[in-house]
């Protein structure tokens, strides 16, 4: 009996040592991101090449967070990585129903232009509600 709860406590600890390193890597990626939109619009940058290095930064901040994310659901025991295939699958579903359904509105001059950060918002409040209503239903 003991040695399952040993084998429990360092999974635990491993999930948490995964998700402190998606947390962090998230922030990193956000400030990334803030310098090299607020840099380019506010024309923070005197030439070409600080935007793209700003923008090259960005982008390997935001593979560093894909990546960090890939190694928590890789490493989660099986209950949870279903879970997040639920969530993620909620979340496309739901986000691909959306930006369809929104586009023909649009088409059909009903609705202005969508704004992206509009559908980043959608895709992040399903798969955090999808991942909360997952963890209640398998309680």
């Amino acid at each position: 009996m003991k040695e399952n709860n040993v084998e429990i406590s360092c999974i635990k600890k491993r999930e948490l040592k995964n998700s402190l390193w998606l947390f962090i890597s998230g922030i990193i990626w956000l400030v990334a991101l803030a310098v090299a939109v607020f840099g380019i619009k506010n024309e923070w940058f005197a030439s070409g090449y600080p935007t793209y290095i700003a923008i090259a930064v960005q982008a390997l901040a935001g593979f560093g967070m894909f990546w960090a994310f890939r190694r928590l659901i890789t490493e989660m025991d099986e209950m949870q990585r279903k879970i997040q295939l639920d969530a993620l699958a909620l979340s496309l579903g739901i986000t691909i129903f959306a930006t369809i359904t929104y586009d023909v509105l649009e088409k059909a001059s009903i609705v202005s232009e969508i704004n992206t950060s509009n559908i980043i918002f959608l895709i992040s409040f399903t798969y955090i509600a999808g991942v909360i209503v997952g963890n209640l239903r398998y309680r």
